[in-house]
């Protein structure tokens, strides 16, 4: 018996009925795989990086604002044509929380993310509450503000690694202004100084230890 030749729409309707979902499956993935790998080419690399770690949530509005704040005192450290701000917000209760339900499920994860962080992340500039500002310093991987500052370390450093936002000018800014006052602005050290550095580069922290001397050095109009 001779077999009656499909047309292509046939062929095709034949391979969507017996294969659609493995069709639209795969499709997906593809789709996926096509949209990372455009942001991996496109992704702007950042000037300098920020991470916070606290009780506070700055609003959407808030960060673009501190970013903003931040692109008015630097230049275009990495020459891309952009001047760009990573900023990473961890949100957790810790120490005191003055009646509010205190989540350790969730404040044990942001513990968690917030030392790989430190350990691995990107960010170089840290604004944190107390208790993670003491985490940080146990973990030894802070600048002495002396070796970023020299003479300049303001009399109201709280100790030799950190200030209060509060005791700075930069706390007048948008942005800024929608931290906590206590919140202590502090640096990781080189990665020149450190045993593992998992791919930090001295050009990008030289970068990063450029804008953290002009955040103490902005001051407020008059």
């Amino acid at each position: 018996m001779k077999t009656e030749k499909q047309s292509f729409k046939q062929w095709c309707e034949h391979i969507w009925y017996y294969n659609k979902w493995m069709i639209i499956l795969g499709g997906t993935v593809a789709v996926f795989l096509i949209v990372g790998v455009i942001q991996l080419f496109t992704q702007k690399e950042g000037d300098v990086s920020f991470l916070y770690v606290g009780k506070a949530t700055i609003t959407v509005r808030g960060t673009n604002e501190l970013q903003d704040t931040v692109k008015g005192l630097i230049e275009d450290y990495n020459d891309d044509g952009v001047i760009t701000i990573d900023y990473v917000e961890l949100t957790a209760l810790a120490g005191e929380t003055s009646g509010v339900a205190f989540d350790f499920d969730t404040n044990n994860a942001v513990l968690r993310r917030f030392e790989n962080e430190v350990r691995a992340g990107d960010s170089v500039i840290y604004l944190l509450d107390q208790y993670y500002f003491e985490r940080v310093v146990d973990m030894g991987v802070l600048a002495n503000l002396s070796d970023i500052l020299g003479d300049d370390v303001p009399e109201t450093a709280i100790d030799d690694y950190g200030v209060y936002l509060k005791d700075l000018d930069i706390y007048s800014t948008p942005g800024f202004n929608q931290l906590p006052a206590k919140t202590i602005l502090c640096i990781r050290r080189s990665p020149e100084q450190d045993q593992i550095t998992y791919g930090r580069r001295v050009d990008v922290y030289n970068a990063n230890r450029q804008c953290f001397i002009e955040l103490f050095n902005y001051k407020q109009d008059k």
